[in-house]
C-alpha cells in the first residue's frame, strides 16, 4: 500500500545507502555552484540528522533522529537489515556559532529521545523536527512503528510535539498523531509522521508526511492549516491510492516562511522522478497559491532574501536552487535534508541517514554533519 511505501525515506539499509551515496562523495567535497562558496562541514558526528532551524542569536538547533537501540524487533528492513533497534538516543544539537564552526563536535542540549534505527544505527526515525530557541526547544517526535514494540519502552512521547524550556525535560504539548487519528483530514486512512516544524508569531505549523497534511498548534490547540493535494501527473497519474483515491501522495517534509508570510512546503512525492514538488501556500488561510515540480524525494526547502528557493533531493544527492525566473543550479550534497538560511549562507544536513559511526565508507567520513554554503 502507499502510505507505507511513502515513509520509506528512512528505510533503506546501509549498502542501500552506500551505494547511492558513493557518485555524490567526490563532487561533494570540490564542486559547487557557480556563484556559491563552500562546503564547509561545520559539525560532523550526528546521528541521522534532519531538519535545522535558526535560533534568533544567529545559532543552529539541529533534530537528530538518533541511531536506534538495544531492542531490536523484527521488521521489514533494507538490504542489509530486517530488524528495527529502539531506545532512547534521538536528540537535538546546538551549534552556537555556525558562521565560523569548522568540523566541530555535537553539543547535545535535549537527550533521551525516543529512535528507531537498523542494527547499524542507519536510517533512523525518531525526533526529526525542531524549531524555537536554546531556552524554548520545540521538537517532533514520529509516531510509533508497526512493528511489536518491546513493553520495557515508554511510548508515551511517540507522534507527538514535545517542548523544553530552559533546557529542561522535554513536556508534551501536543499529540499530533491523535489529532490525525481522529480528523484524518487527507480522507486517505489515519497515518503520522511529523517531519518540519516552523515557529511563527504566536503559533507553530508542523509537517506531517504520513498525513499529507500542514497542521497548526495555536494556544495549546490542534487544526488543520492544508491539506496538500494528491499528484496526478507523471508516473503518478491514476495510480490507485487508498480509500478510493488515486494519485501520489505528496508527503510534506520541510517548511519555511517567506518576508511577506507566504508559507512554503516541500513534498518529497513517492520517489518516482519528478513527484517532488514545493508548494506556496498563502500564510493567513493555506490554499495553494504557487507549485513547483519537475523535482524528487525533497526533504526541505528554505528561501533566500533575494527570493530563490532550495530544494534537498534525498537520492540525487545534490540542493536545487530555483531561481525568481526559474533558474536551476545544484549543489552537491550528499543526501540532503534539512535546510536553514542565515543572511547569505546556507545550511544543510548532509548524510541525513548516517549514525555518529558513518556508512563504513573507505577514505569518507561519512557520519551525520551539516555543512555551509555561502550563497
Amino acid at each position: 500500500m502507499q502510505r507505507r511505501t511513502k515513509l520509506t525515506l528512512a528505510g533503506l539499509g546501509v549498502t542501500a545507502l552506500a551505494a547511492a551515496l558513493l557518485p555524490a562523495a567526490p563532487a561533494a567535497a570540490t564542486g559547487t555552484t557557480t556563484g556559491t562558496a563552500g562546503p564547509t562541514v561545520v559539525v560532523k558526528g550526528l546521528n541521522n540528522p534532519r531538519q535545522i532551524s535558526v535560533t534568533d542569536t544567529g545559532g543552529l538547533l539541529v533534530a537528530e533522529a538518533g541511531r536506534g537501540g538495544a531492542q531490536c524487533v523484527a521488521a521489514p528492513g533494507g538490504e542489509t537489515a530486517n530488524e528495527t533497534c529502539i531506545g532512547y538516543t534521538g536528540s537535538v544539537s546546538w551549534v552556537p556559532f555556525p558562521a565560523v564552526q569548522q568540523g566541530s563536535t555535537p553539543i547535545r542540549v535535549l537527550t533521551g529521545l525516543l529512535s528507531g534505527a537498523n542494527p547499524k544505527g542507519a536510517s533512523a526515525t525518531g525526533s526529526q523536527a525542531v524549531a524555537g530557541n536554546l531556552l524554548d526547544i520545540q521538537v517532533a517526535v514520529v509516531d510509533e512503528p508497526h512493528v511489536a514494540v518491546p513493553e520495557s519502552i515508554d511510548k508515551s512521547t511517540y507522534g507527538t510535539l514535545l517542548q523544553s524550556r530552559l533546557l529542561g525535560k522535554p513536556r508534551i504539548v501536543a499529540d499530533i498523531a491523535a489529532y490525525e487519528y481522529a480528523q484524518d483530514p487527507d480522507g486517505q486512512l489515519p497515518e503520522s509522521n511529523p517531519y518540519a516544524l516552523l515557529e511563527l508569531p504566536g503559533r507553530t505549523l508542523i509537517a506531517d508526511a504520513a498525513a499529507n497534511d500542514v497542521l497548526q498548534w495555536r494556544n495549546g490547540r490542534l487544526s488543520t492549516f492544508a491539506v496538500l493535494p494528491n499528484i496526478q501527473d507523471g508516473l503518478c497519474a491514476g495510480k490507485p491510492n487508498d480509500n478510493g483515491t488515486t494519485g501520489c501522495d505528496p508527503v510534506p517534509t520541510g517548511l519555511t516562511v517567506d518576508r511577506a508570510g507566504a508559507i512554503y512546503v516541500s513534498a518529497l512525492g513517492n520517489f518516482s522522478p519528478n513527484s517532488g514538488r514545493i508548494y506556496k501556500l498563502d500564510g493567513r488561510t493555506g490554499k495553494v497559491l504557487q507549485v513547483w515540480g519537475d523535482l524528487t524525494g525533497v526533504t526541505s526547502v528554505a528561501i533566500d532574501r533575494h527570493g530563490a528557493l532550495y530544494a534537498s533531493q534525498l537520492f540525487a544527492g545534490k540542493v536545487t536552487k530555483i531561481g525568481r525566473d526559474g533558474t536551476r543550479t545544484d549543489l552537491s550534497v550528499p543526501f540532503p535534508a534539512g535546510l536553514a538560511i542565515s543572511g547569505d549562507t546556507l545550511y544543510v544536513a548532509a548524510y541525513s541517514t548516517a549514525p555518529e559511526t558513518g556508512l563504513g565508507l573507505p577514505d569518507v567520513d561519512s557520519s551525520g554533519q551539516v555543512w555551509r554554503f555561502r550563497i
